[in-house]
């Protein structure tokens, strides 16, 4: 495997808000609801985000898409929940198979991604799930390790690698056999600019300041009329552009977005404000605080692609988990 370091170059008339109606999913048409209007993705798991015009989407998600991961000497995969530096990390991919790695203070290091199962393996751990993936080597793991002041491994997927859905409750009926990359669960993350408006209200109301959307790590993020605040709770089916996809689940927030992706400090927002209106009273997620929703594509969309500007259709309500 080759590892050089080089100098530096650098969704229907819909759901009102959860916080104060209650929503029906009954009888609702199917009809554009809002569009695209960011599209990202990660090559380095919890590493700073890269903006794209389109996402082409394959078996594990967007391509391109948390293909290479940090884990500790014991394997277990590290994010900025543990290492907050990690957001200073920018990861470009300059060919399918070779990713260059930036970071302030830090030369250039470019590494290639074994297109099949390469001799060096390492087993490493994505939270209770334990899988195969490359070993980068001794002058990546370096890089990592003087970068992120602690020592650790850099490793890689390609398209040898094997990950099912990790929550096979939440899997929908005929994706059992669906892959993931090292995204902590799923292949794509859906977030709404209505939502996070009326987050950011309710910061500014309290003193705080408002925050900017890279903070929830989005895949794909949404806004446009008639779309409503935490409309997307009550989305199970949508369509992006021609491509349909499952809204599996809500997305439960750790201490990530409390990291400012700039500059990997810390705060209480937005979890503080969060905390206030976001934990289901009832339910599978009376402890966790939710924003976004998690998606999964089906095999027949392998290929295509969605582009910022494409409309989202829903096709099919769900009820919202604060009904």
């Amino acid at each position: 495997m080759r590892v050089i370091v080089v100098s530096a170059v650098s969704l229907g008339a819909a759901a009102l808000v959860c916080w104060g109606v209650r929503r029906c999913c009954a009888s609702r048409k199917t009809r554009i609801i809002c569009q695209v209007s960011e599209l990202n993705t990660y090559p380095l798991k919890s590493a700073a985000a890269v903006p794209e015009a389109h996402l082409i989407l394959d078996e594990y998600g967007p391509v391109g898409d948390r293909r290479a991961m940090i884990v500790n000497e014991d394997g277990d995969f590290q994010t900025q929940r543990q290492i907050p530096r990690l957001c200073l990390i920018r990861a470009n991919w300059l060919t399918p198979d070779t990713l260059q790695f930036d970071a302030p203070g830090m030369q250039s290091l470019v590494v290639d991604v074994p297109s099949v199962m390469p001799a060096t393996t390492r087993t490493v751990r994505v939270w209770d799930e334990y899988v195969t993936a490359a070993d980068a080597g001794s002058v990546a793991d370096e890089w990592c390790t003087k970068f992120l002041e602690k020592p650790v491994h850099l490793v890689l997927m390609g398209t040898w690698f094997e990950r099912p859905l990790p929550e096979p409750e939440w899997t929908p009926k005929g994706y059992s056999k669906t892959q993931t990359s090292f995204a902590d669960a799923y292949p794509l993350l859906l977030t709404s600019h209505a939502s996070l408006n009326e987050l950011n209200r309710r910061i500014v109301a309290s003193g705080g300041e408002a925050l900017p959307m890279n903070r929830f790590r989005t895949n794909v993020a949404v806004r446009g009329q008639p779309l409503r605040p935490f409309e997307e709770d009550t989305w199970k089916r949508i369509r992006i552009g021609n491509v349909e996809f499952h809204c599996v689940k809500p997305c439960s927030r750790c201490k990530i977005p409390t990291t400012d992706q700039a500059t990997g400090e810390r705060s209480a927002e937005p979890l503080a404000t969060l905390e206030t209106y976001r934990k289901p009273k009832h339910g599978g997620f009376t402890q966790e605080v939710l924003f976004g929703i998690n998606l999964v594509h089906a095999k027949t969309s392998y290929g295509k692609a969605i582009h910022c500007g494409d409309d989202i259709t829903v096709l099919e309500y769900k009820p919202s988990e604060f009904d």
